[in-house]
């Protein structure tokens, strides 16, 4: 399939996907796209290298509830009555979070000098980007489901 374009492309697939589509669409580097047959349109060496992930850390605890964020994947007769509640208000309720029970989010920068600088370039995609994200989600509680 051949797809082209009049203005801007927003290309979201990911750290792996994203490079690879553009290297088979002929944007990286010419070296190592020509021995694959792909002639390159863009010359951008960068394009593919120093991919990284985010590592992320989740701590879970137990606490004593009586409406557990579970039971709507546990119970499809409840996920029916939430998912129609999310639709009707246009995405408000326990379905209305992604993931399910976010309450918080927060970004930040290191400090230029960290001493992760000494053995890893910064990653971030620009001067104002954050290196860090915190995000706070209930996974355990409910009030109730009496509104649904």
């Amino acid at each position: 399939m051949t797809v082209r374009a009049t203005k801007e492309i927003i290309l979201s697939a990911g750290a792996i996907g994203s490079p690879q589509i553009l290297m088979n669409s002929g944007i990286g580097d010419p070296k190592e796209l020509n021995p694959f047959g792909i002639k390159a349109l863009v010359n951008l060496p960068s394009v593919g290298k120093n991919a990284s992930d985010h590592a992320i850390l989740d701590v879970s605890w137990t606490v004593n509830v009586t409406n557990p964020l579970d039971a709507i994947a546990e119970n499809m007769t409840l996920f029916d009555k939430v998912f129609t509640f999310w639709k009707r208000t246009g995405g408000a309720g326990p379905l209305g979070n992604i993931p399910l029970g976010t309450t918080h989010v927060a970004w930040q920068r290191l400090p230029k000098d960290s001493p992760a600088f000494a053995t890893t370039p910064d990653q971030a995609s620009g001067p104002n980007s954050p290196h860090i994200e915190l995000i706070v989600t209930v996974t355990s509680t409910l009030t109730a489901y009496s509104e649904y």
